[in-house]
């Protein structure tokens, strides 16, 4: 590892520092917003730590571009969380704020949770947030996503009904040393598990609404919380046995708890199905052991599929089917890129032309050829 040491910004007298954590692999392109929405900041009181994860791109030279105003720290490639573990061990802060590098912050996003949790003793607090949508390299920004949780929060993680992004989240730094940081072993859902533990430890974790973060997510490109590969459906059932264990350890399980694990493990093995028929199994025993009474839902067409058939038939079925749909949507797309307005009209009145040429016969008109 090597570090270039930057200077923490000075803050009002009393404000405890704020300790901002990128992880970067291969980022160049969108690295810079996010140091500089965390530079821009209303809250002075604060240290940003750039730890690149053996990029082969021009990450580490966007990030000296910012000089003595951040900290770059640089390590071989062994993923995100083991550069966010890194980030906390450079780190000074009473508060740490975890930043993707192709996300960023609003400008008052450290002023308002630091006041919040300063106010509150909480353990961490987050806020709401926006998907920036990008694709064919325009940039779009959906409508806000409100981040609190009306009913059980831990049940929504595990359910996939509620989530919140990571750069949502400011958290206290005793509340991350007391659940041991992150979790080098995952490789899917590592934010979700590191809120989990969170919650799970008894913390005090906030909702204070306000329009603060912004997740970038670009069409056609996997993402780490997309994934569902064989080792992605490891990490996230790693992750609900875990969280499984320690409901039943403490004696908080409750029929409505096994009805969530039991629906989390069956989309694992409706995940994992195709990638990795043993892996499915196994998540499927472990739905039917969670709760033996549980049926599953589903599309009207698995369900009877799978009442016919059973679970393997009805995934082969299904597969085949979003086959089918991914090959009919890249044609219609291949259509409509190259056969749109004038240029279809002019395309096909050569093809009639020229085919009436060859025929010698003048009666072929347009709208009698299919494009």
């Amino acid at each position: 590892m090597s570090e270039s040491p930057g200077a923490s910004r000075p803050g009002q007298r009393g404000q405890p520092c704020v300790s901002v954590v990128i992880p970067c692999f291969d980022a160049g392109g969108t690295l810079a917003e996010a140091i500089a929405s965390c530079l821009g900041q209303t809250y002075t009181a604060l240290e940003v730590i750039v730890v690149d994860d053996g990029s082969a791109d021009n990450s580490c030279a966007v990030a000296a571009r910012f000089g003595a105003r951040i900290t770059l720290a640089r390590s071989g490639h062994r993923g995100g969380c083991a550069a966010r573990n890194m980030g906390i061990a450079l780190s000074r802060g009473r508060y740490l704020q975890f930043l993707d590098a192709d996300d960023w912050i609003s400008p008052c996003k450290l002023e308002d949770q630091v006041r919040h949790l300063e106010a509150t003793g909480a353990d961490a607090v987050y806020g709401d947030w926006r998907w920036q949508l990008e694709e064919q390299g325009r940039a779009r920004l959906m409508p806000v996503a409100v981040g609190g949780c009306a009913g059980d929060r831990l049940a929504g993680l595990l359910s996939g009904t509620w989530w919140v992004p990571c750069n949502a989240l400011l958290y206290r730094r005793s509340l991350l040393e007391r659940i041991g940081g992150w979790d080098e072993c995952l490789h899917a859902n590592q934010d979700g598990d590191l809120l989990i533990r969170a919650l799970q430890s008894g913390a005090a974790v906030d909702y204070a609404p306000g329009m603060l973060s912004v997740y970038r997510s670009v069409r056609g490109r996997a993402s780490v919380a997309g994934r569902s590969d064989p080792e992605a459906v490891r990490s996230r059932l790693m992750i609900l046995e875990r969280a499984e264990a320690q409901l039943v350890t403490s004696g908080a399980v409750t029929d409505e708890y096994q009805r969530v694990f039991a629906a989390a493990y069956y989309r694992l093995a409706r995940a994992a199905y195709a990638g990795d028929r043993r892996l499915s199994e196994r998540c499927l025993q472990c739905s039917r052991r969670a709760a033996p009474n549980w049926r599953p839902g589903g599309t009207l067409a698995h369900r009877v599929g799978r009442a016919l058939v059973g679970f393997e038939r009805a995934q082969e079925l299904a597969g085949a089917k979003r086959q089918a749909g991914r090959l009919m949507r890249e044609r219609m797309s291949g259509f409509r890129a190259g056969t749109s307005g004038l240029g279809l009209i002019a395309r096909l009145r050569s093809a009639d032309t020229n085919a009436s040429a060859r025929s010698g016969d003048g009666s072929r008109r347009l709208g009698r050829r299919r494009p």
